[in-house]
C-alpha cells in the first residue's frame, strides 16, 4: 500500500508543470478562463480564480498565463468580469462592494448574488436576487422560505398594475422573477 501511495504522489509531482499548479491541485482551487475589464481601462485576459460562494468571493484573482504570478482585485477595482460564460458587475450592497452575476441588464437590472454566511454550527451561502430600477430604487429578494416576497415585491412593483396584481394574487412568486423582470421591463419601455 505504501508503494502505491508513493507511486501516486510521484506521478502527480511529475505531471504538474510548476509548484503553484501542484499546490492549486492539492488545495482544490478552480482556475477558469475569462477576462476582466478594470476601472483603469485595462483588460486582462487569462485565468481567474473567483468563487462567488466562498469566503473570498469579494476577490478576483488573476493568474498571469506566462509567469503564473497572481494578482488580486477587489470588486470596486473591476468594471466587468467574465468567467465561464457568466458576467459579473461590482455592486455596492449594505456598505460593501460585491461582485454579482448579471442575469438581465436593460432599463431594469437583475443580478444574482450568493451571500456567504457563517454561524457557530456551519458555513454556506444563500441565493439572493438584486433588482435595480432606472430611478435607483433597489430590492433584494431572498429565496429563503421566510422572505415576505408578496409584501416586498408587491410594493416594489406597485407602479406596474399588471405585475402588481399577479404578485398580489399569488400568480407570481420568487420562482417567476425572470417573468416579472421581463414583463416590468416591457412595461417600462412602453410607458417611459
Amino acid at each position: 500500500m505504501k508503494r502505491l501511495y508513493i507511486l501516486f504522489i510521484s506521478i502527480v509531482i511529475c505531471t504538474a508543470t510548476s509548484q503553484s499548479q501542484l499546490l492549486d491541485i492539492l488545495r482544490n482551487i478552480k482556475i477558469r478562463p475569462g477576462f476582466v475589464i478594470l476601472n483603469t481601462g485595462d483588460t486582462l485576459l487569462g485565468s481567474f480564480e473567483f468563487n462567488d460562494c466562498k469566503e473570498n468571493y469579494r476577490l478576483v484573482i488573476y493568474r498571469d498565463p506566462v509567469t503564473y504570478n497572481s494578482q488580486a482585485f477587489e470588486p470596486q477595482e473591476v468594471k466587468l468580469l467574465s468567467i465561464s460564460e457568466n458576467y459579473y458587475r461590482p455592486i455596492e450592497y449594505k456598505h460593501e462592494w460585491v461582485l454579482m452575476r448579471v442575469i438581465f441588464e436593460d432599463k431594469l437590472k437583475f443580478f444574482h448574488h450568493k451571500r456567504f454566511f457563517t454561524t457557530f454550527s456551519n458555513t454556506g451561502y444563500s441565493n439572493e436576487y438584486y433588482i435595480i430600477k432606472p430611478d435607483g430604487e433597489t430590492l433584494m429578494v431572498s429565496t429563503d422560505v421566510f422572505y415576505p416576497f408578496k409584501t416586498k415585491a408587491g410594493y416594489f412593483f406597485k407602479d406596474c398594475p399588471s405585475v402588481y396584481e399577479k404578485i398580489k394574487n399569488n400568480t407570481y412568486s420568487v420562482k417567476e422573477l425572470p417573468e416579472i423582470i421581463t414583463e416590468y421591463n416591457e412595461w417600462l419601455k412602453a410607458n417611459k
